[in-house]
Formats: structure tokens, sequence, C-alpha cells
């Protein structure tokens, strides 16, 4: 047996008391809408805990309220049917949540007070529209950019005709210092693509996009880009010359810090010249290029092969 199916047995156990019948019609409504199987059985699953939960609270129905939804996330659980966990996650609350709503549709709870929706400008209802008929996304990636747009409207200004370079800069810089590079080079991609809407629409200057200044987010960028002479100098004069080892490992560093050459690796091709003995690099140096410190042309480096 699965686990999924045994915890939804377990769970089945709890009794759902005079809430039962709105179960069985919250499932059919679920199956209604196509969801599977697994899916239907996570809702109702959470849909009867909470109603064993309002009865062992000692609620009635006409008390059921939004709010009861977050003492339920909250409560510490002791309800019947051998439930393993003490606490109720954010999902599984939300889950219980949808159970609560369903109950407000069919006028056996109260409705939830309704919130006043933001005023959002028109110029972004218009581009909301414009990315969900045109683009294709879906109704949660248009509310992110349209939330995204509206953060930058203060430093921007309701008016696109008045926007320029300087204003497009000025409201990414203000925007960078409260948010991580990653969230920026989402911020600026919804900004580039809303400017070029007002610009196709005619509601701006064209080519005010190209103003977005990118966001370096190089991999990792956070490394330093090279040591310090003086560190260099102190790594090179930590090698041990009296044993082979130390003699390589300085060989290997004078290669990248004087000539900037790195040591072949595995699947390097070997570029020895004809007659050079096995275990000998030759490092020459050409007419056009010298290099300080090197007394010669050419410089052999004995390096013990393996080691």
């Amino acid at each position: 047996m699965s686990t999924t199916t045994r915890k939804s047995q377990q769970l089945a156990s709890m009794d759902a008391g005079f809430l039962t019948p709105s179960i069985a019609l919250y499932r059919t409504s679920l199956e209604a809408l196509g969801h599977s199987e697994l899916t239907v059985r996570g809702y109702t699953d959470a849909a009867r805990h909470l109603a064993a939960w309002i009865i062992d609270s000692g609620l009635r129905l006409e008390e059921v309220r939004e709010e009861t939804v977050d003492r339920f996330g909250r409560h510490r659980c002791r309800c019947a049917g051998a439930r393993r966990w003490n606490g109720v996650s954010k999902k599984y609350a939300r889950r219980a949540g949808r159970f609560v709503r369903f109950l407000a549709d069919r006028g056996l709870v109260a409705q939830a007070t309704a919130i006043a929706p933001e005023a959002v400008p028109p110029t972004i209802i218009d581009y909301q529209r414009w990315l969900s008929s045109h683009r294709g996304l879906s109704e949660r990636s248009v509310c992110r950019q349209g939330r995204m747009i509206k953060r930058l409207l203060p430093t921007l200004g309701a008016d696109p005709l008045i926007y320029t370079a300087a204003v497009i800069r000025a409201a990414v810089q203000a925007e960078a210092r409260g948010c991580s590079p990653s969230q920026l080079t989402t911020v600026t991609s919804a900004l580039r693509g809303y400017l070029r809407f007002l610009a196709a629409s005619g509601l701006c200057r064209p080519g005010l996009d190209q103003a977005v200044p990118p966001v370096p987010q190089w991999r990792l960028s956070a490394l330093p880009r090279y040591l310090p002479t003086a560190d260099v100098e102190c790594m090179i004069a930590s090698c041990d010359l009296a044993t082979p080892m130390g003699l390589r490992d300085q060989a290997a560093l004078l290669l990248l810090a004087r000539l900037g050459v790195k040591q072949p690796g595995k699947g390097t091709p070997d570029r020895r010249r004809k007659g050079t003995p096995p275990g000998r690099a030759e490092v020459r140096a050409t007419a056009r290029r010298s290099w300080s410190g090197l007394r010669s042309r050419a410089v052999a480096l004995r390096v013990r092969r393996g080691s």
C-alpha cells in the first residue's frame, strides 16, 4: 500500500460530521473540473480535516469565516485519524481554504469581505491585456508583470510621454537598492517589454527600451578578478624547493604568473617539439613579444610527469 493511500485512509477516518454531505458535493465539483484522482483526494482530505477540527473546536457552520482557516493553519494537531504531523503546512491550509470558499459560494458560510482592488493605470491594463492575448502568458505571469511595472511608476511617472533615458535609469537604480540581481533582471525585462508596447502604441518615444541598463550577473562574478602581486609572490615563495613536488608547483605557478601559460590538462594535445625528451616542456618567446625575467629565448622546465 502506498504512503499516499495510507495517509488518505487515515484522514478518511476523521469525522466530518454535518459537513459530510458538503464534502461529497465538493468532491463532485472537483472531479467535474477535470482534476486527477490524486488532486481530488488531497483537497478532500484537507476539507475533511478542517471539518473535524471545526467540530472539535465547537464552532457552528455560520461561525466559519476566512479567518477560521488561519486558525486552522496555526492549530497544534491532535485530531483523530492517527495523523503523524503536529502542524499544518501553508499549502495544506490553502487547500482547506478552498473548501471554505466552496461553502461560501453556496451560501452555507458568510462571504469573505471584499477588498477594494488597487487602482491600476490604464496603460498597464492595456499592456496586461496585450500580454494575455498576443503573447499567450498565463494569468499569473501577466499579474506579476503588472506588479513589477507598477512598482516603478512612482519614479517613472504616470505620463509615458515624459519618459526619458535618465528617468528610466533612475527608476532601475532605485529599484536595485531593494532587490537581488536576479529579481532586478526580471524587473528590467518587464520594463523593456512595457516600453516597447508603449512605443508601438504611440504613447512614448521609441527606443527607450534601449535605455534600460543591463544587470551584470556573470557566473562567479563575486570572485576577485586577479590576485595582488604581493599575494602571488608569497604563493610562489611558499613552494618547498627541496622536494620534487615543490619544484613542480613553483614551475607551474611561474608559468601562470609570469607567462600566462596554463599547465596542460586532460584532453590537451601534446605539442612538444620533435626530439623533446618525455617529462620536459619547452617554452619559447616570440620575436614580437618578450617577457621580463627571462635570460634566454628558450627556457626548459623540468616537470616530473605524473607527480
